[in-house]
């Protein structure tokens, strides 16, 4: 167990280089993104990806967070062409609720729609 409280997966059955410092602290940093990626997720579907990705190999009983990432990534980051039109579907059927709804709750579901499509538009517009 390192001073910070993370634990050091030695255990991993990692081969550190000469002194051990830099893979042991790659190490304890994956560990931690793991650790943060385990709280932070809800549903089933990104508790099944980082299951998934702890079973995947026995030497990082923690799992590889940058695997976990790219399938999160995959799995829920738009990238094509027909996901921005699906963005514009959605754009379009914002409305507010009925007369009483206070606008900037509307505003801040378009905010939403346009982070969960902010890299898509950059890649639109470049094609």
């Amino acid at each position: 167990s390192s001073d910070s409280g993370w634990e050091t997966y030695e255990s991993d059955g990692v081969t550190l280089d000469a002194d051990g410092k830099k893979h042991r602290k790659a190490l304890e940093m994956n560990a931690k993104a793991m650790h943060l990626l385990v709280a932070s997720v809800k549903g089933v579907t990104c508790r099944n990806i980082i299951n998934k990705e702890k079973q995947a190999d026995s030497n990082f009983i923690t799992g590889k967070a940058h695997k976990v990432i790219s399938e999160l990534e995959n799995r829920f980051s738009p990238n094509d062409r027909m996901a921005g039109t699906e963005m514009l579907m959605k754009l379009n059927k914002i409305r507010l609720k009925n007369a009483n709804e206070n606008p900037l709750q509307m505003i801040e579901r378009i905010e939403k729609l346009k982070i969960t499509y902010a890299s898509q538009s950059k890649k639109l517009t470049d094609e």
